[in-house]
């Protein structure tokens, strides 16, 4: 429960429902860092914690070279590595691909990559989902939420 975490599940977040709203990829970090921005405004206690996230919003993250981007299981590192690999590739399979060449925690920051990218490009790569190891739990539960969400 340090700050650092609780804002960075904040920012992840508020990508998703930037993504959820519409906002294109090449607003998007300029959106979220606004809104972030917004949050923190009203949540002083999260100063301190916010400096350490800086560099994801800064004008040439997206840019940078793959050398620069660490992927390790620490939150900074884990948002920064999903969020660059989101923004250095066209589709969710690519972007999960990336983040597995990256190395060190690769799972963590494909599920996290994989969370927006999917979300954003609204597709799968369906030969993968096929392969899910149970699977067919995995529908059942698909189907009674869908179920519940449209009875809202």
């Amino acid at each position: 429960a340090h700050g650092i975490a609780k804002l960075g599940c904040c920012i992840y977040c508020t990508f998703l429902l930037l993504v959820m709203n519409g906002v294109q990829k090449e607003d998007l970090l300029k959106s979220a860092e606004q809104k972030i921005k917004d949050y923190l405004s009203r949540h002083k206690e999260f100063s301190e914690s916010a400096k350490v996230w800086e560099r994801i919003f800064s004008p040439d993250f997206t840019s940078l070279s793959e050398g620069k981007i660490k992927s390790t299981g620490y939150v900074v590192d884990t948002l920064e590595a999903a969020v660059w690999c989101f923004y250095n590739t066209q589709n969710y399979r690519d972007c999960v691909l990336k983040c597995v060449s990256l190395g060190h925690d690769t799972d963590t920051i494909a599920a996290v990559a994989g969370g927006l990218a999917a979300l954003y490009y609204g597709e799968l790569a369906p030969d993968w989902v096929e392969k899910l190891r149970g699977k067919e739990m995995i529908d059942e539960i698909v189907a009674k939420l869908s179920e519940t969400t449209r009875s809202l």
